[in-house]
């Protein structure tokens, strides 16, 4: 299982009816974690990841690298290590 299938199994685990469909709802029997549907949302990520981003206007000079990946309609966001980071 790569890491954002267990990130997928984490959040629908923690935290199931938040991110079930309505319709989805009505059921007896939630899908899978690992079942087709999305998780109605777009983006996820660590708050770290986010700050970054959001903190990009104000900090012009500190550099940051974020990975997206877009697995069944959700893109999901993580931040990796630059250059100056590996090296300090």
């Amino acid at each position: 299982m790569t890491w954002h299938q267990h990130l997928v199994q984490y959040i629908w685990t923690t935290s199931r009816q938040k991110f079930v469909a309505p319709s989805d709802l009505q059921q007896q029997q939630l899908p899978s974690p690992l079942s087709p549907s999305s998780l109605n949302t777009d983006f996820v990520c660590f708050r770290g990841c986010l700050t970054t981003l959001m903190c990009t206007p104000f900090e012009p000079r500190e550099d940051w690298r974020v990975a997206a990946v877009k697995f069944r309609g959700t893109i999901y966001l993580h931040k990796e290590e630059t250059r100056l980071e590996l090296f300090a």
